[in-house]
Formats: structure tokens, sequence, C-alpha cells
């Protein structure tokens, strides 16, 4: 039997089941994705769409945040 890890960075699942980009991710992560997928504009280019992912997968579970861009660029210009 084979471990099919999830591919996001600090994800300890072994048993999972669905592809993401060929590589597999868990039912958790998968779940915060579709979450934050929701922030994203409602049209895009594959291009884009990818990017999110790659950037998703490369967080840690639990620590993606989407925020509204008005709070984001708030708190990056905050004196």
């Amino acid at each position: 039997m084979s471990v099919l890890a999830c591919a996001r960075s600090g994800c300890e699942s072994i048993m999972c089941s669905r592809l993401l980009l060929g590589a597999y991710i868990c039912e958790d992560c998968w779940q915060e994705l579709c979450e934050h997928k929701q922030s994203w504009p409602e049209v895009i280019t594959r291009g884009y769409a990818e990017q999110a992912i790659v950037d998703f997968m490369n967080t840690r579970p639990g620590t993606f945040v989407s925020m509204d861009r008005d709070e984001a660029f708030a708190i990056l210009t905050q004196k």
C-alpha cells in the first residue's frame, strides 16, 4: 500500500485521494482551499488560478488567511 501524502507545506496527512496540479491534497486542505477560492475575483485566467493554488500550497494548514483588500492595504501601510 502506498502513502499518498498531502503536498501542502507542513501538512502531515498521508492518505490523500484528491489530485491537485499533479500532487495529492488532503480533504482538510482541500476545504481550506475552497474557502480561500471565494476571495478570488469572479473572472480569472488559468494562470491566475494556478498561481493562487501554488501560493496556497506553500502555506501551512490553518495559516492561510484571506482578507478584504482594504483591510490588507491598511495593515500593510500603517505607520
